[in-house]
C-alpha cells in the first residue's frame, strides 16, 4: 500500500510539473524513465508479495478449518501454503507439531502411527529449512523415541548442543539413551539435567516402572557432582553445593547426613525440615509461621496453624506476586494440600510421597512472534513433565543451582564425547 500511494503521487506531481506553463521545464525522458522504473518496480514487488500473502491467507482459512476439526481440510491449505512460500519455516511447522499432536491424543493405535509418521516427516522437512531452532529437534525426538531411539537420541543430543540451559533436553536425551539400553550414558544425561535443576529429582514422573530402576543410581551420581562442586569451588558455590546436597540427602530419608551438610548453610527453614522430619508438630514450625517465605508458611499449615488457608493464600502470592490467583482454583489446590497432608504420617511422607502432582507442558509463547506469524495454535512441547506441587511451587529454592559454568561444561563435554565414541 504505501509503495503504490508513493507511486501514484509521484505520477501525480510529475503531471502537474509537466501542465506548469510557470514551472522551469521538465526532462520529459527522464520522467519517462523513471515511470517505467517505478512501473517495473512495482510489479517487481506484486509479484514477490503475491505468493507470501497467498500462502498466508490460505493458512488463515486452514486455522479456521482446524478450529472445527477439519483435519483434511487444515492439511490440504497448509501444504498449499507451503508450495508457494517454501521458504517458510512457519507452515510446516504448525502441519509437524498440530499432525503430532493430534497423534499424541488419539486412541487409535493405528491412526497414532500414521499422524506421528506424518508429523515426524514435516519435523524434517522444516529442520532442513531452518536448521538451528531447537523447538524442532526436541518435537521430533519426542515423536521417535519409542519407534527409533537411535534417531531420537540424535535430535535430542542436537537440541541439548543449540540450547544447552534447557535442562528438559538433557532429560529427554537420557530417556532416549535408556530406551537404546545405554544405562551409564543415560544416568550421565540425567545428572546434568538434575544439576541445570534440582528440584527435578522431587517429580513423580521417577516412579514410572522405567525409570524407577535407574533413579537411585541418577541419584548416587548426582551426589557425586555435588561432592566435587562442594570441595572445588568459591564460598558462595560450596554453600550452594551443600544446600542442595542436604535436600538431596534429606528428601532419601538420610536426615543425619542431611543435617550435616545443612550446617554448612544454617536458616530457619532448614533447621524446621529437620525438626519436623518425623513429627507433625514442633517449635519449629510454629516459629516458621512468621517468616515471609512460601516454604516456611506450608510448614506452618501442615502444623495445622489456625487460618491455613489464609496462609496457602500468603504462600502463592509470594510466590506468583504479578500473577491473578483464581479462587476456586487455590479452593481445589487448598483442598488437594489438606487430603494429602491427612494421609501422610511425616512431615517428610507429606512432601516426598503424598504431595500432589500436577502434569505440565511448557508453552512456546514466543514462537508466532519469532516466525513473524500471529495466528496459528500457540504451540507447546510434545513432552509433559509432571511436578511435585509443593516441592517445585513452594520449596524450589531450597534445591540452589548448586553449580558453575566450568562444572557443567565438563559433565557435558564428557557426555558428548562418550556419545560420539
Amino acid at each position: 500500500s504505501g509503495t503504490i500511494i508513493i507511486f501514484v503521487a509521484t505520477l501525480i506531481f510529475a503531471t502537474r510539473a509537466v501542465n506548469n506553463q510557470q514551472s522551469p521545464p521538465v526532462n520529459t525522458s527522464l520522467s519517462k524513465c523513471i515511470t517505467l522504473a517505478g512501473t517495473g518496480l512495482l510489479v517487481a514487488v506484486s509479484v514477490w508479495l503475491y505468493p507470501i500473502h497467498r500462502a498466508w491467507m490460505l493458512s488463515s482459512q486452514g486455522f479456521l478449518a482446524l478450529q472445527q476439526e477439519g483435519i483434511p481440510t487444515f492439511v490440504t491449505y497448509l501444504e498449499k501454503a507451503h508450495q508457494l512460500a517454501p521458504w517458510e519455516p512457519y507452515y510446516p511447522y504448525q502441519l509437524g507439531w498440530n499432525l503430532g499432536e493430534l497423534a499424541f491424543q488419539s486412541a487409535d493405535v493405528q491412526q497414532q502411527a500414521t499422524l506421528a509418521e506424518e508429523s515426524a516427516e514435516w519435523f524434517e522437512t522444516v529442520i532442513a529449512l531452518s536448521p538451528n531452532r531447537e523447538f524442532g529437534y526436541s518435537n521430533l525426538g519426542w515423536l521417535l523415541v519409542n519407534s527409533n531411539p537411535e534417531k531420537a537420541t540424535e535430535t535430542f543430543l542436537k537440541a541439548t548442543q543449540l540450547v544447552p540451559h534447557r535442562n528438559e533436553n538433557y532429560f529427554a536425551l537420557g530417556y532416549s539413551l535408556l530406551k537404546e539400553g545405554k544405562t551409564d550414558l543415560s544416568i550421565q544425561a540425567m545428572t546434568i539435567a538434575l544439576a541445570q535443576q534440582p528440584v527435578l529429582l522431587t517429580s513423580p514422573i521417577w516412579k514410572s516402572p522405567e525409570l524407577d530402576t535407574i533413579y537411585p543410581q541418577v541419584l548416587d551420581s548426582f551426589e557425586v557432582y555435588l561432592q566435587q562442586q562442594s570441595a572445588n569451588s568459591s564460598d558462595t558455590w560450596q554453600r550452594r553445593a551443600y544446600q542442595t546436597k542436604g535436600m538431596l540427602h534429606w528428601w532419601k530419608g538420610e536426615f543425619d547426613l542431611a543435617e550435616q551438610a545443612f550446617s554448612h548453610n544454617s536458616t530457619d527453614t532448614n533447621k524446621a525440615l529437620i525438626a519436623l522430619s518425623e513429627s507433625r508438630y514442633g517449635d519449629a514450625a510454629a516459629k516458621s509461621a512468621n517468616n515471609e517465605l512460601p516454604a516456611n508458611l506450608m510448614i506452618a499449615i501442615w502444623a495445622r496453624s489456625p487460618g491455613s488457608k489464609d496462609l496457602l493464600f500468603k504462600a502463592t502470592l509470594l510466590n506468583n506476586p504479578t500473577t491473578l490467583v483464581d479462587e476456586t482454583a487455590l479452593s481445589s489446590l487448598f483442598a488437594d494440600v489438606e487430603s494429602s497432608a491427612a494421609g501422610a504420617s511425616t512431615f517428610h511422607t507429606w512432601l516426598t510421597q503424598s504431595a500432589p502432582s500436577i502434569q505440565r507442558r511448557n508453552q512456546r509463547l514466543g514462537f508466532g512472534t519469532i516466525s513473524r506469524h500471529v495466528d496459528g495454535p500457540l504451540v507447546r512441547d510434545f513432552s509433559a513433565t509432571t511436578d511435585n506441587v509443593l516441592m517445585t511451587d513452594y520449596f524450589p529454592y531450597l534445591w540452589t543451582v548448586p553449580a558453575n559454568s566450568s562444572g557443567i561444561n565438563q559433565l557435558r563435554k564428557s557426555l558428548e564425547n562418550s556419545l560420539r565414541l
